[in-house]
């Protein structure tokens, strides 16, 4: 059975997907959470129209502690826009805590141009 799947308006088969999945996971092979394998097409496309930003994720989830504080604040830095490959660097470099159950990227939000807010589900 061959299914397919729909993303970024394009349609992915088992096959194609698990190929994606390999790279991301050989390029980014200490990620706490779970990337968007779809990203492999992207990854040095820019992410953030600036040259510095930083990740901000709380980890407040309803199957987690209900009293978790913990936050993740990751700067990057670099001399040219910020890409998903350097998002993703970073986030294998920095990430601190370990996720609950609900630790598949939905979406990367970009806000002001410098502040990327993450979005997990399960």
């Amino acid at each position: 059975m061959n299914t397919a799947f729909k993303d970024d308006e394009e349609l992915f088969n088992d096959t194609e997907f698990e190929i994606k999945h390999k790279e991301m996971d050989k390029l980014f092979p200490n990620l706490k959470f779970c990337f968007d394998c779809f990203h492999i097409d992207k990854l040095d496309n820019v992410l953030v129209k600036n040259k510095d930003a930083v990740i901000y994720y709380k980890h407040k989830c309803m199957c987690c502690d209900p009293y978790c504080d913990l936050i993740e604040l990751i700067y990057i830095k670099r001399n040219r826009l910020i890409t998903y490959r350097d998002f993703y660097n970073e986030c294998c470099k920095n990430w601190k805590y370990e996720m609950c159950n609900h630790r598949f990227l939905e979406c990367i939000d970009v806000k002001n141009d410098t502040q990327i807010e993450l979005f997990f589900g399960s």
